[in-house]
């Protein structure tokens, strides 16, 4: 079995647990019961309506796992930051997770993606990295990212590897070059130092030069970005 298959196997089972100590019994034997339905007959429609009715089914609650739990799923690949951590999204996580060809989890995600609310979409972009390895769904997640939802925004393009990962060199640079311009920390996104590159350095300085001339300040780690001359 792949490491990847190996490590999902074990990092679902480790959100399943989350979730149970959580909500409690009889929100996780539905959430069980409705996920091993989608595992026996896969049905886009089923699945959109379980997706979407999660959080009345689980509950909106924040989680507070332990720092043992954090750690776990840490060291397994989920580095959400602490605030995505609630019982809703974990259990999206697991639908978004199961088992399936591209080209059905394509109109799975391509719908909600269109059709969601922002912590159903935020879910399914913070989901990808572990459900297509190969970037086939790369045009889904640049589409997301023109969003104006900050949160949403953040989910592609914070504490998440797809990126960096499968964006061209100039998408990368536009989503970097708005995370600065929404105020979010270069520091989050992950993969950046490996994708800096002299048209993103031109671009951090025409942004420093443009912000300077409006008397405006300049976001503190805009350096990370631009090259050896400096802002």
């Amino acid at each position: 079995m792949p490491e990847s298959v190996t490590n999902l196997t074990a990092l679902t089972a480790g959100v399943a647990e989350v979730i149970r100590q959580a909500a409690g019994e009889v929100p996780s034997v539905w959430l069980t019961e409705r996920l091993e339905l989608h595992r026996r007959q896969p049905d886009a429609r089923a699945w959109a309506r379980d997706f979407s009715r999660v959080s009345r089914r689980m509950g909106r609650r924040a989680l507070r796992p332990s720092s043992a739990d954090v750690s776990r799923l840490q060291l397994l690949g989920l580095a959400w930051p602490d605030a995505s951590f609630a019982v809703g999204a974990l259990a999206r996580w697991l639908l978004v997770t199961l088992p399936a060809e591209t080209a059905q989890r394509r109109v799975w995600i391509g719908a909600q993606l269109n059709y969601g609310d922002a912590d159903e979409q935020s879910v399914l972009l913070r989901s990808l990295p572990f459900v297509d390895h190969s970037g086939e769904l790369v045009d889904l997640a640049v589409e997301a990212g023109r969003t104006n939802a900050l949160d949403v925004f953040a989910a592609i393009a914070c504490h998440n590897p797809y990126a960096a990962r499968h964006y061209t060199e100039a998408q990368m640079n536009q989503l970097v070059m708005k995370a600065v311009f929404l105020g979010l920390s270069l520091q989050d996104i992950l993969g950046l130092q490996a994708r800096k590159n002299a048209e993103l350095a031109r671009m951090a300085r025409d942004f420093a030069a443009e912000r300077r001339s409006a008397g405006r300040s300049i976001p503190e780690d805009l350096g990370v970005i631009a090259d050896a001359g400096g802002l």
